[in-house]
C-alpha cells in the first residue's frame, strides 16, 4: 500500500488464502485489516469495499502469525469492556474472519459504499458491532459515511435473513441497500423421534420470527432494493420507520422459504456458548418475538406493503416495483402469486409524489375473470371494477404492468383510450398530465394464443427452432389481432401527446425500466 489514491476501491477476496491451511500465512482478510491499522493515510482513502466468499466461522489449523502491537490496537479501537475485549481476542486469534471483516469495517472512516457477495449478516461479531454502532449511549463510533449496501450472493442457495440487515438501516448516512435472495426468518420446527421431518418442514408448520424495534429506532433510507426476494413477513414493519423513503423495489420470489437447517443452527448455538449476553448482544432489531399465524406469509400479498408505506412514506415515495420473479415449478401441484386471484395493493393516490409504478396488473386493478381458467390461458369474461385513474395518482410519470394475459388486454385498452381521450381538447380533467411511458407485459408462461409447431424439417432443439417459436410467442403473433392493431393504433396516437406505448414480447422483460 503505497499511494492513498489507488485505494479509494479495495477489494477483500480469499484468493491468497492459503491451498494448504498447514502454511503459517495469514489469510487476506486478516493481513488487509492489519494493514488498515498499520497505515491510517491508506485506510482513510478507502471508499468502497468489495467483499468476495467470506466464509463465517472458516478458522486456519494452526495459529496465525499476528502482530501483537496491532492486534491490541485493533482491541482497544473496540472500546469494549474488558470480558468482551477477550471475546473478541479468542475469536481473532482463532482466525475467524467474520471478527476480522467487523473489526476491517470499524477502520475505514470514510467508507461509503459496501459490497457483499457472500458473509452471514447474522454473525454474531457483525450483529454486535452494529447494535453498538446504533446505540446512542455507546461510545463506538464508525461507519458514519456509509451510504450504500449492497448485498448479492453469487450463488442460488445463499439467502440471509433481512431482519439481519436491519440494523444497517440505522446507520447515519446511508441511503441505498440492495439485498438479493434476503428471506423471513422462520422459526424452526421440534423434531420428535415419533414425527416425520419431512411433513414438519412443511411450510404450514412454519412461524415467522418478526423484528422489535428500540424506541431509538430512527433511519434516513431513501432506497430500498429487494431482488428475488421472500420477505413479506419482516418488510412491511420496516417500512413503518423509512419516513424518507423514495423508492422501494421488491421483485417477490415465492419459494423464498427457508430450508431450516438444523446443523446451522446447531453451530450458531455452539458458537455463542459460553459468551455473556453482553458480548453476544445482537442487534436491537434482531431480538425477536414469536407470531402465532397458522401460516407462513410466502405467497405476495401487496396490501402488508402498502400498510407500512402509507403510515410512513406518502409525502416521500416516488418510485415503487411490487412484481414477481418467475421460478421453475419442482412439483406440478406447487402454488404460486401468480395461480392465486390477485389481491390489490390498495389506493396509490395517497403517495402524492409517486412517479413510477411497475406491478402486475391483478396487484393493481380489481379483475374479475369468469368462464376460463388460466391454464389454458382463455377466459370469456373479464372485467375491471375500478379504473387506472382511481388507484394511480395524477404525478405519475411511468407505468409498468406486467402479466397482462389476453383476456385483461381488452379492458387495459379501452381504458387507455380514455386517458388519451382526456388529452384532446380544452378538458377540465386531465387524466395523468405528466405520464411519458406505459408499458404492457404480457404473462411470460402465459398458454400461447396458437400452439407452436416446429416445421417437419427443423431439429427440435436448434438454434432454428428456437428463434421459430421466439418469433412465434411475439406480441405481434400472440395478442388477439384486433386487440393488438387497437394497441398499435393508440401507440401511434399515444406518441401525438409525447406519450410513449410499449407492447413488449413475453420474453422481452425490460428490466431496465424506468430509469
Amino acid at each position: 500500500m503505497f499511494m492513498p489514491l489507488v485505494h479509494q476501491a479495495f477489494h477483500v477476496h480469499t484468493g491468497s488464502y492459503p491451498r494448504f491451511e498447514n502454511v503459517p500465512y495469514l489469510p487476506f482478510i486478516v493481513s488487509a485489516t492489519l494493514n488498515t491499522c498499520r497505515y491510517i493515510h491508506i485506510a482513510s482513502a478507502i471508499q468502497i469495499l468489495s467483499v468476495e466468499d467470506l466464509f463465517v466461522g472458516r478458522i486456519p489449523k494452526t495459529p496465525l502469525p499476528l502482530d501483537s502491537v496491532l492486534l491490541e490496537a485493533l482491541l482497544q479501537s473496540l472500546k469494549a469492556l474488558p470480558d468482551q475485549v477477550c471475546w473478541w481476542r479468542e475469536a481473532l486469534e482463532a482466525g475467524r474472519e467474520d471478527a476480522w471483516f467487523s473489526i476491517l469495517l470499524l477502520q475505514l472512516p470514510n467508507l461509503r459504499k459496501l459490497e457483499l457477495k457472500y458473509l452471514d449478516a447474522n454473525s454474531p461479531y457483525l450483529q454486535s458491532i452494529l447494535s453498538r454502532l446504533t446505540d446512542p449511549n455507546d461510545p463506538l463510533t464508525g461507519l458514519t459515511q456509509l451510504s450504500e449496501l449492497n448485498f448479492s450472493p453469487q450463488m442460488p442457495v445463499d439467502c440471509s435473513y433481512l431482519s439481519s440487515f436491519i440494523p444497517f438501516t440505522q446507520l447515519p448516512s446511508i441511503r441505498k441497500i440492495r439485498l438479493v435472495r434476503a428471506i423471513d426468518n422462520y422459526q424452526p420446527p421440534s423434531f420428535t423421534e415419533e414425527g416425520d421431518a419431512t411433513d414438519l418442514l412443511d411450510a404450514s408448520s412454519l412461524f415467522p420470527i418478526l423484528p422489535v424495534y428500540q424506541s431509538y429506532f430512527h433511519s434516513d433510507l431513501t432506497h430500498l432494493t429487494l431482488h428475488g426476494c421472500s420477505t413479506i413477513a419482516t418488510l412491511p414493519s420496516l417500512l413503518t420507520r423509512l419516513p424518507k423513503l423514495k423508492s422501494l423495489i421488491y421483485r417477490h420470489y415465492d419459494r423464498g422459504l427457508p430450508q431450516v437447517n438444523t446443523q446451522a443452527t446447531t453451530d450458531h448455538t455452539n458458537q455463542n456458548a459460553g459468551i455473556s449476553t453482553s458480548m453476544r448482544q445482537a442487534s436491537p432489531v434482531a431480538q425477536t418475538q414469536y407470531v402465532a399465524t397458522s401460516t407462513p406469509t410466502n405467497i405476495l400479498n401487496p396490501v402488508e406493503l402498502y400498510q407500512g408505506l402509507t403510515e410512513a412514506s406518502c409525502n416521500s415515495l416516488q418510485e415503487l416495483w411490487v412484481t414477481v420473479e418467475r421460478s421453475l415449478r419442482m412439483k406440478e401441484y406447487e402454488r404460486r402469486t401468480q395461480d392465486l386471484p390477485g389481491i390489490p395493493i390498495g389506493d396509490l393516490r395517497v403517495f402524492y409524489s409517486l412517479r413510477q409504478v411497475r406491478i402486475r396488473v391483478d396487484n393493481l386493478l380489481t379483475v374479475v375473470r369468469n368462464g376460463g381458467s388460466p391454464q389454458n390461458g382463455h377466459f370469456s369474461n373479464v372485467w375491471a371494477s375500478n379504473n387506472l385513474w382511481d388507484v394511480l395518482p395524477l404525478s405519475l410519470e411511468g407505468l409498468f404492468l406486467e402479466d397482462c394475459d389476453r383476456g385483461i388486454l381488452p379492458v387495459l385498452a379501452s381504458q387507455l383510450r380514455q386517458v388519451l381521450e382526456s388529452q384532446v381538447g380544452m378538458k377540465e380533467y386531465v387524466l395523468f398530465p405528466l405520464m411519458t411511458t406505459v408499458v404492457l407485459q404480457q404473462p411470460i408462461d402465459e398458454v400461447d394464443r396458437v400452439p407452436f409447431v416446429c416445421p417437419p424439417n427443423i431439429p427440435h432443439y436448434s438454434l432454428e427452432a428456437f428463434q421459430l417459436e421466439y418469433n412465434h410467442r411475439k406480441a405481434a403473433n400472440d395478442i388477439q389481432p384486433d386487440i393488438y392493431a387497437l394497441l398499435m393504433a393508440l401507440k401511434k396516437r399515444f406518441t401525438m401527446f409525447d406519450l410513449e406505448l410499449k407492447v413488449l414480447d413475453k420474453w422481452d422483460r425490460d428490466e431496465t425500466f424506468p430509469m
